[in-house]
């Protein structure tokens, strides 16, 4: 009888570099019909938020009030000094085009947050995988913070949609060395200047990377330079008309001196930090948290593809250390978020340097790989030295998103070739994802019962007391309203069909007349008026002269409320009763 010959043991394989991510491949069904939930889902939860929501927020009125006035700017007094008119005129065409003033307002940050969720995806697919591609949007899709922004008249969503798209432009050119590419980053910029002052933010990004890209492909470096030049003359070109127009007010310079009122610079940079975090864990809820475990769960879904076999049991493990983290550390999903998107970042800059191969796939990485990282280190030290308005952290938490994303992915391939799906059951993977999933959910959901949270579910409180003053004055014959630094207040009292009402600087002391006959005179004071040290000392000097006529309770919501508060100090009694709304009339 013959023996068979007994297999010999295969020689274990040495483990290979991780490879840069593969281009993106064509889309499939089940990235199609992802896609659909997530942007459905996205924008239905903006929607709901959309419908508890009118204009609250100081700059919101000075943005929505352009229709409100006339000659010789057509816009709120000093608006310049709040942000560039794109913003302004495009609620001003929607109350032109017949929409409701309120609806008008919002409609712009509703349809960038909807955008922004696609342009995610569209960046992550293009350059990454169609993995990398969902997960960010999901991320983007399930944000607290960033749904409630889309839901407000704030030029800080509809900047980072032309914030995205600009760097995915430049990536493009950059990468195919396209000057067509170049031409259309350059617009993406100018608009993204034309929202906001600091839209030159994709240029910086692209001339922190260059140095970068050439350390690891330095070849065809002048032609990069020539698409950076490209991209910046462009934009300045897009940017010079709304420049040029303001040195008939005195250019730009006082308008640079009132954002340097704003700078608290490194030594102020672990203070901001922490008021943002405090920010945050105010604002998020159990999306927020649940958004990381879902957004493993479809990039591992998504890169098993039809094998069936892969589990996202590694991926579930690092979320359930990371819920333990937040959990035991008190840390916010916004903390977590920040960590494994700098973790991401920082494993596909590793995997870059150290890979000694030479193709399309790897150039594709590293050109979007050095511009997220930029992104991201760069606005992680710049971001904080700024005085801590919540919505600045915007720009950094897109690219969060995308760092996360990348980990994520990182993490399902080294899971794929070290065989981790052989090992272990397909539904261990899913247990632990819903054990993770059910903690930081849990763990989210605490941060619901604050009183900040409960508030920002109803973000219309400006429009009730609106109506509620109308209806309290009641009188047949005109009269003039004057509101002292609110005006959100004002917006909604025009919205409401109030003929007079206008911005005061200095409180009056004498009644309007008109013909000779004085009318009926009123004065609005809120929380922004009592803040104010001059008005309070005009307000000192002439209340003797003004009757009380009504007193509103206001409860500002958490977009207004972390602007003016510092999260993490109780709310002292007397800064409650700053919030009520009140209505005078002169004698």
């Amino acid at each position: 009888m013959k023996r068979r010959p007994r297999a010999s043991k295969p020689e274990p394989a040495a483990a290979p570099d991780a490879p840069p991510l593969p281009a993106a491949e064509s889309y499939s069904r089940s990235e199609v019909a992802l896609l659909a939930i997530i942007v459905l889902v996205g924008a239905g939860l903006r929607l709901a938020a959309l419908s508890r929501s009118a204009v609250e927020h100081f700059d919101e009125g000075v943005y929505a009030s352009n229709l409100y006035f006339g000659a010789p700017d057509f816009a709120y007094p000093q608006q310049r000094f709040y942000a560039p008119p794109l913003l302004p005129a495009l609620i001003e065409a929607g109350m032109l085009a017949g929409l409701r003033p309120n609806v008008a307002a919002l409609l712009p940050g509703f349809l960038a947050g909807c955008g922004t969720i696609v342009a995610l995806w569209w960046f992550g697919r293009s350059w990454f995988s169609p993995a990398v591609g969902l997960a960010a949007a999901t991320l983007a899709a399930l944000s607290d913070f960033h749904i409630a922004y889309s839901a407000a008249a704030l030029t800080d969503v509809l900047f980072g949609l032309w914030l995205v798209l600009a760097v995915d432009a430049i990536t493009r050119s950059l990468f195919h060395l396209d000057y067509r590419w170049a031409i259309g980053a350059g617009i993406y910029t100018g608009l993204a200047w034309w929202t906001k002052y600091n839209g030159w933010l994709p240029l910086a990004i692209e001339a922190a990377a260059l140095p970068l890209l050439w350390l690891v492909t330095p070849q065809s470096i002048l032609r990069k330079l020539g698409c950076f030049a490209t991209t910046t003359t462009i934009a300045i070109a897009v940017w010079s008309p709304y420049y040029l127009s303001l040195q008939a007010s005195g250019g730009y310079g006082p308008i640079s001196a009132n954002h340097a009122k704003y700078v608290v610079g490194l030594a102020g940079w672990f203070d901001t930090a922490g008021r943002q975090i405090a920010a945050q864990r105010e604002m998020e809820g159990p999306l927020s948290a649940a958004a990381l475990g879902i957004a493993a769960v479809v990039t591992t879904w998504v890169s098993a593809g039809s094998r069936g076999k892969q589990t996202v049991f590694s991926l579930g493990a690092g979320l359930v250390v990371a819920g333990g983290m937040a959990l035991g550390l008190g840390l916010s999903s916004f903390v977590v978020l920040g960590l494994i998107g700098a973790v991401g970042l920082a494993w596909s800059l590793i995997v870059i340097f150290r890979s000694q191969r030479q193709d399309e796939a790897r150039d594709r990485s590293v050109v979007a790989t050095c511009l997220i990282a930029v992104w991201w280190a760069g606005l992680f030290a710049a971001t904080f030295c700024y005085w801590p308005y919540p919505r600045l952290v915007l720009p950094w938490l897109m690219a969060s998103w995308l760092g996360t994303a990348l980990c994520f992915q990182r993490a399902a391939d080294l899971a794929e070739r070290r065989q981790v799906r052989q090992n272990v059951p397909h539904w261990a993977g899913l247990v632990v994802v819903a054990i993770a999933l059910a903690g930081i959910g849990w763990f989210s959901s605490q941060r619901t019962k604050s009183p900040a949270a409960v508030a920002e579910s109803d973000r219309a409180s400006y429009q009730k007391i609106a109506a509620q003053i109308r209806e309290q004055l009641n009188l047949t014959d005109f009269r003039v309203i004057y509101t002292c630094g609110e005006p959100a207040l004002l917006f909604q009292l025009r919205a409401a069909g109030e003929p007079l009402v206008a911005p005061s600087r200095d409180i009056p002391d004498e009644a309007v007349t008109v013909d000779g006959k004085p009318m009926p005179t009123f004065l609005v004071l809120g929380p922004h008026a009592r803040g104010d040290r001059l008005c309070q000392e005009q307000w000192t000097a002439t209340k003797d002269k003004w009757q009380l006529v009504q007193s509103y309770n206001y409860t500002p919501r958490a977009i207004v409320r972390l602007d003016l508060y510092d999260p993490r100090q109780p709310l002292a009694t007397d800064e409650r009763q700053l919030n009520r709304i009140e209505v005078y009339r002169l004698k």
